[in-house]
């Protein structure tokens, strides 16, 4: 299907939830957070379905919404794709998603679907780029606030992800407690940290080799779940400990930090995995945004917006001017609307914080493992207050 049917298909889904754009602007308040619990994986699921019910039964509603689009742009059924994937997810995950389809009175298969929506993102929008930005910060942090990161989370106005965003604490049956900031129905996170102070997030990247493999929230989720530094992480990541993270289904950056102050980027695609460490590019700092920068992986990029090329130089200004980098910098910067093209304030795409109709900064997250908290913010990051949300507190507005 030609781009221009692709977005066309977009403003009919956005003219069909009517206030999309509208909540992205004016969304205020605090994060919604929920602790889970279960003894086994379908209680832990069952849990997160009854808790969440009512937001997951209207999820599954604008994914009903987009079930059509997807089978008419790709030519494959919900069927197909569904089993495409599912040998691809262990066995504790998959009881997971039931547990949660029970809890919650919706369909297994909605949820395996849900779980996908990134995975066949790049199949339905042929490369129409998400817009997050995330910045590392290892020896340049604050002493007193230790190793740490943040970064904004853009997603298109067509996906159900900004309508229902949450906040869980997870208590697993098996491996380290998580709090991950996700999608109702969502099984793992677009940004993390663990119990044992390894944070994790990931950003979209439009590349040239895409499949099927493991779905990008999933390997996130096992990665939190059993990783005890950063070095462990990257080790899922790339196959190493274990084979349930790959290969991977689509192109991702997942950028990593603990609280020794170890710090990857760690870019990969169906086919390639590659490790950016902080300690080698050797500014106390590493970023990434919406493409892959390595020698080993930028011909891989399919196209490279000029939104993440200029995101990511605002970053490395800001940082290389920097001595010292600590909280309340990293807010400022997360509510940044400095474009560096223009060489003034404009809240456009080329700004960390994003105001473009389409692809919006919908929240804004850091993590700071050595502390054990994290900070989150839901909606526009200039025009809303952070939270502190660790294991067992939920304060503020702090910031």
């Amino acid at each position: 299907m030609k781009k221009i049917e692709v977005i066309m298909l977009s403003i009919l889904v956005i003219s069909v939830l009517g206030y999309s754009v509208m909540w992205i602007e004016n969304s205020a308040g605090p994060p919604e957070v929920v602790d889970i619990y279960g003894q086994t994986w379908y209680e832990l699921g069952y849990d997160y379905g009854v808790k969440c019910r009512g937001k997951i039964s209207g999820v599954m509603g604008v994914l009903e919404g987009l079930k059509g689009m997807i089978e008419r742009v790709t030519n494959i059924t919900v069927g197909g794709y569904i089993n495409e994937f599912e040998g691809y997810v262990p066995v504790d995950i998959k009881d997971e998603m039931r547990g949660i389809a029970d809890g919650a009175g919706v369909r297994y298969d909605d949820v395996f679907l849900l779980n996908l929506f990134f995975d066949i993102y790049p199949d339905v929008f042929e490369g129409l780029g998400l817009s997050c930005s995330a910045f590392i910060i290892t020896s340049k942090a604050v002493a007193s606030v230790g190793p740490f990161f943040g970064r904004t989370v853009d997603n298109a106005a067509i996906s159900p992800m900004e309508f229902w965003q949450v906040i869980l604490r997870v208590h697993p049956p098996d491996g380290n407690l998580m709090i991950m900031h996700t999608g109702v129905g969502f099984v793992g996170p677009l940004t993390g940290m663990n119990s044992k102070g390894v944070g994790l997030l990931v950003n979209y990247v439009s590349g040239d080799k895409n499949g099927v493999g493991v779905p990008m929230l999933i390997a996130g989720y096992i990665t939190l779940l059993y990783s005890n530094t950063t070095e462990d992480a990257v080790k899922y990541l790339n196959g190493t400990l274990s084979p349930s993270c790959v290969p991977f289904a689509s192109s991702w950056n997942y950028g990593l930090i603990d609280r020794n102050g170890a710090g990857a980027v760690v870019e990969v695609t169906n086919e390639l995995v590659n490790v950016r460490w902080a300690s080698e590019e050797g500014d106390g700092w590493i970023g990434a945004t919406n493409h892959f920068v390595s020698m080993e992986l930028y011909q891989h990029n399919n196209g490279i917006s000029e939104s993440s090329v200029w995101r990511l130089a605002v970053i490395r200004e800001v940082l290389n001017n920097s001595v010292k980098f600590g909280l309340v910098d990293a807010v400022d910067l997360l509510r940044s609307h400095y474009d560096l093209y223009l060489g003034s304030e404009y809240p456009g795409d080329r700004s960390v914080c994003n105001h473009d109709p389409m692809w919006s900064s919908m929240s804004a997250f850091i993590v700071v493992p050595k502390l054990n908290y994290t900070l989150v913010c839901i909606g526009h990051p200039c025009q809303n207050d952070f939270y502190l949300v660790s294991f067992n507190k939920f304060l503020g507005p702090v910031i």
